[in-house]
């Protein structure tokens, strides 16, 4: 093999790519592109290497050229779709996911990737189609049998979504977000104390996942455990500290400690991070009613 064949910068980049060096995988595939333009698998890779680093639309450029050289190259649909996803262009990403299961329609990693899209378009009996597909072809996923239980969930199906997320637990014990899932469902179903065990247990697996630390805060209030929430509500900012929802949370913790002036800065910093979330002006609008009097 000579020095600058073209594959050995391929594989390269692919190396790099698992040690999550992106910007020198980068350079790899470009080598690689430079020695054989016509190659598929470099564009397809660096645009890997581009959707990791957040560089979407570079990565579709990569994408859409995989495809130009190889229409048959069914991962480069699966991967555009993924990341038309990330862009929230749901609808031309299901177009990418159709097409990947044109090409390929026994693999089930497609049909997964659907369902989560057709969750975020709020069709959810649609996905569910495409999770059972999934489960039909690899029973044995966790994250697909989680991702059912979202789709259930929203369906106020609370037992039926119970029942998909013990099954991705006991396929892996390792799925934090299932935990996760599982007890913003009981949540639903008022069995608060029930659901703080299951974000306790997400917590566990992963400390530094800030939607544990909001949901046990929101179950916290419910249970009218302020002081406990807010502990929860500060875990979670430091993880995640532009997440409008916990400090949405935070300060209705705070208003019911009376402690109306915290209570208004968290309001606030809410609305600045989503001016669109009606009810944090609708609450803030209520605490200073209450100052009023």
């Amino acid at each position: 093999m000579e020095p600058n064949n073209f594959e050995i910068h391929y594989n390269k980049g692919n190396a790099l790519n698992e040690l999550k060096k992106y910007d020198e995988a980068i350079e790899c595939f470009d080598k690689a592109i430079e020695l054989n333009p016509n190659d598929s698998k470099s564009y397809n890779n660096k645009g890997i290497s581009l959707d990791k680093l957040q560089k979407y639309e570079k990565a579709i450029e990569c994408y859409d050229k995989t495809i130009q050289l190889n229409p048959n190259n069914f991962n480069a649909f699966i991967n555009k779709g993924i990341t038309l996803g990330k862009l929230k262009k749901y609808e031309e990403a299901i177009k990418c996911f159709d097409k990947a299961i044109e090409l390929e329609p026994n693999d089930f990693r497609i049909y997964n990737d659907k369902g989560t899209t057709l969750n975020e378009l709020k069709k959810y009996d649609e996905a569910i189609e495409c999770f059972d597909k999934t489960i039909e072809l690899n029973p044995n996923d966790s994250e697909t049998y989680n991702n059912k239980g979202i789709s259930l969930d929203k369906l106020q199906k609370y037992e039926k979504a119970i029942e998909c997320l013990d099954k991705a637990i006991e396929l892996n014990p390792n799925n934090f977000n299932a935990f996760i899932n599982k007890g913003v469902t009981l949540g639903k179903l008022q069995k608060y104390d029930k659901a703080i065990e299951y974000f306790d247990e997400a917590i566990e697996l992963n400390p530094n996942n800030f939607n544990a630390y909001n949901n046990k805060g929101g179950a916290l209030n419910e249970l009218e455990k302020y002081e406990e929430a807010i502990k929860c509500f500060d875990k979670a900012i430091e993880s995640n500290p532009n997440d409008f929802k916990i400090y949405y949370n935070k300060g209705i913790a705070l208003d019911k400690l009376k402690k109306y002036k915290e209570a208004i800065e968290c309001l606030d910093k809410a609305i600045e991070l989503n001016p669109n979330f009606f009810d944090s002006f609708l609450y803030k609008q209520i605490i200073l009613n209450k100052l009023k009097k």
